[in-house]
């Protein structure tokens, strides 16, 4: 957010389809101050409740933080006047009824660190299949509500087919 141009800041509603990657990684995770959450296959313009354009040259402390870590949503829309936030009017109002799914150790995935933590549990209960098995388990279980027809790459629409109505 720190750069010339800006960008774009998202409230985006949780579904299944989305884990807890802390949940996830637990003791493995690098970065234990970003709480995360890996949204599988992608997120629907349908999840975007709103947006805000955010300017360039913006710092962790114009938002009252000392870190990026530390900016959350309700910081972030306090230091932003509420007439630059868009409702996405593509939004589905169904999906209020769900959250994001806890972690997924079975999803795990390190780049280097594999062989430190696949002997450890709770992934060590999960060495029968390989990761993109339970990938597709797991879609199969939560990922209706986003689309998920049994195959990946999972389809979204296109930004074309919404962008049009978002901001007018």
């Amino acid at each position: 957010m720190a750069s010339k141009e800006g960008g774009w800041m998202y409230e985006i509603q949780a579904l299944p389809h989305m884990i807890d990657s802390d949940g996830t990684l637990l003791q493995g995770r690098r970065w234990t101050k970003e709480y995360e959450f890996s949204a599988l296959g992608g997120i629907s313009w349908a999840q975007v409740k709103s947006a805000a354009q955010v300017l360039g040259f913006k710092t962790p402390q114009d938002y009252g933080v000392l870190s990026w870590s530390g900016v959350d949503l309700e910081g972030f829309k306090k230091s932003m006047p509420k007439k630059q936030w868009f409702n996405n009017t593509n939004y589905n109002s169904t999906f209020d009824q769900f959250k994001a799914s806890p972690g997924q150790p079975q999803l795990a995935g390190w780049f280097n660190d594999r062989e430190k933590y696949k002997s450890q549990e709770p992934w060590s209960l999960n060495q029968t299949k390989p990761i993109e098995e339970y990938f597709m388990d797991f879609m199969n279980q939560v990922g209706g509500h986003v689309g998920w027809r049994g195959t990946y790459p999972l389809v979204l629409k296109t930004d074309a087919e919404y962008a049009d109505d978002f901001i007018k």
